[in-house]
């Protein structure tokens, strides 16, 4: 394929910052047409990326100028989204988390390893400035063993609704934590247990769910990682530290600043502004279209999508039971 023809379905800010990607890559993409309920902001979107406009999702998946469709809907709505997608033959891009639970997951990727197509999760987060850094070091490292993060905001602010509706959103673990959760995986490895902690009180935030959760997870290589995610923090910090036999990197986004050391070399300090990475969103982008162009497999499959859905699920049924959750999604 010379050229990916790509489509948007769902024009909020995040399909707004995805497709916007797609049309400043015209060596790879063509932006075609956009999707939205919402026609002003639908039509608004496509003159921004000089496409069509279309407000039926039935017609708009079956367009013959289409052949790889990004999901930006909110997550309750991706399965539905995603299957139209591929049941028409076009490959998927969907917007994290894959779902809010983890049969839906295994149907979308069911569906679209039956119909031939490529399926790629939009976990960001693995591109972005200290992730990345960390990731990108990790033979410097050595054997990773801990990875402690702390993510707490304080508060939700103007959002849509279904952000503060446990069934819609899946709660703050699948709305915002998932990325770490995904993380995580990318350096431990696959899991095999959750047990996880939530605040009992009212949700000062307006949410039907609770805004403060404490999870350690086990990997099957021996690893651990701490994921402590609020959005009840006045104050609002965001940290982790990833630990290897060989070294360790610390970073404080909320600060700015990296460090990390290797081996018997000096402790050095970096700004995490300075790392000199791409846009973590362009650059996403650019991976799924250089899959579909070069017929290469996307490098966030559905299956690893599934992984962190199912420790954000174990963890909201830990908080449930007060029991360890076993898991078994491996990749």
């Amino acid at each position: 394929m010379d050229i990916c023809r790509v489509g948007l379905i769902g024009c909020g800010p995040m399909g707004r910052g995805l497709i916007t990607s797609a049309h400043q890559l015209p060596q790879l993409s063509q932006v075609n047409a956009v999707c939205d309920l919402d026609a002003d902001i639908g039509k608004e979107v496509a003159e921004a990326v000089e496409a069509e406009y279309v407000a039926d999702i039935e017609s708009f998946v079956e367009r013959d100028d289409i052949d790889a469709i990004i999901v930006a809907v909110p997550q309750f709505a991706h399965r539905e989204a995603a299957l139209a997608t591929i049941a028409a033959g076009k490959h998927v891009f969907v917007e994290k988390p894959m779902a809010v639970n983890v049969d839906d997951c295994q149907t979308m990727i069911d569906a679209a390893a039956k119909q031939g197509v490529k399926l790629m999760v939009g976990q960001v987060l693995r591109y972005l400035g200290p992730f990345k850094f960390a990731l990108d070091h990790m033979p410097d490292l050595g054997e990773l063993f801990a990875v402690r993060i702390t993510r707490s905001g304080s508060g939700w602010g103007s959002v849509a609704a279904w952000r503060r509706e446990l069934k819609r959103s899946g709660g703050i673990l699948f709305e915002v934590d998932v990325h770490e959760i995904d993380f995580m995986r990318c350096c431990l490895g696959n899991a095999t247990s959750v047990y996880a902690l939530s605040n009992p009180r009212p949700n000062p935030c307006g949410a039907d769910y609770s805004d403060t959760f404490f999870a350690t997870i086990g990997f099957e290589d021996g690893g651990l990682a701490q994921l402590a995610a609020s959005q009840a923090d006045h104050v609002g910090v965001y940290r982790g530290e990833i630990l290897g036999t060989n070294g360790a990197v610390h970073f404080n986004q909320s600060s700015g600043e990296l460090k990390y050391r290797f081996g018997d070399g000096e402790l050095t300090t970096l700004a995490i502004g300075d790392l000199g990475y791409p846009n973590a969103v362009e650059f996403e982008v650019e991976q799924f279209l250089r899959a579909v162009v070069d017929d290469t497999p996307v490098p966030i499959p559905g299956e690893e999508g599934m992984a962190a859905v199912e420790i954000a699920q174990g963890a909201m049924s830990s908080q449930e039971s007060g029991q360890v959750v076993p898991l078994s999604v491996s990749t």
